[in-house]
């Protein structure tokens, strides 16, 4: 990723099969630990087809891990995170379309908010400009400048993280507040607005419209990363 030495570059070629034109693509751009968890990601991701290319070992630095508790009575979960090595991104590191791909433009970049605001913030700025889709999944919830919503295509939320998002107690995001919370972020700019509900579904909004899909029936084991969406 860098040439100060911060980083050791993933040089592995594509796992892919990019045999058909017409075939989506997915590459992650990450950092890990040079530990067991580092290797056993990027191990993962390749299970599940992901071009590990551009994932850089950050020596001396531990994995960036995630802590899941599962509340035993209503299933749900809360997460704690450790920075770890993806602490070692920069916004330098994210100033041009080709970095956003690792070496290529991509067509979408997804992101979230487990990196530090001021990053997260010029990657957005910088596929705006250089207009590439954008997917904001705003989790765990850090609000960013009003300024950068306009080159957001998606954002996505759950109701804690738009309260976060909106500054609004918990308990002002509700079925009356949906539509509202929604348009608030369709004025600063965003193209396409998501709001997890759990159990009770998605609220969707964009400029042609808004509307409420149901959650599916099923016996909820765990809800770790079902809040994820990818357009």
């Amino acid at each position: 990723m860098s040439s100060n030495g911060r980083v050791i570059p993933n040089t592995e070629e594509l796992t892919n099969d990019d045999s058909a034109e017409d075939q989506i693509r997915v590459k992650m751009i990450g950092a890990v630990g040079d530990d067991r968890y580092g290797d056993k990601f990027i191990v993962e991701l390749k299970k599940n087809g992901i071009d590990t290319s551009s994932i850089v070992t950050v020596p001396n630095t531990r994995s960036s891990i995630c802590f899941v508790m599962v509340e035993h009575l209503t299933r749900e979960n809360r997460c704690l995170f450790t920075l770890g090595a993806t602490a070692a991104w920069k916004r330098e590191d994210f100033a041009n379309a080709e970095q956003l791909g690792g070496g290529t433009r991509p067509a979408l970049v997804v992101a979230q908010m487990e990196i530090d605001r001021d990053v997260v913030e010029t990657m957005v700025e910088t596929a705006g400009k250089a207009g590439i889709d954008f997917c904001l999944n705003a989790a765990p919830a850090t609000p960013i400048g009003k300024q950068f919503y306009r080159h957001l295509t998606h954002l996505l939320v759950n109701e804690s993280e738009a309260a976060i998002m909106t500054g609004r107690d918990r308990d002002e995001v509700n079925e009356g507040t949906w539509s509202t919370i929604a348009r608030e972020f369709l004025d600063h700019g965003v193209k396409n607005v998501v709001i997890t509900l759990g159990a009770k579904g998605a609220f969707y909004a964009n400029a042609t419209g808004s509307g409420r899909c149901p959650a599916f029936d099923v016996a909820v084991e765990d809800t770790t990363g079902a809040g994820f969406v990818l357009f």
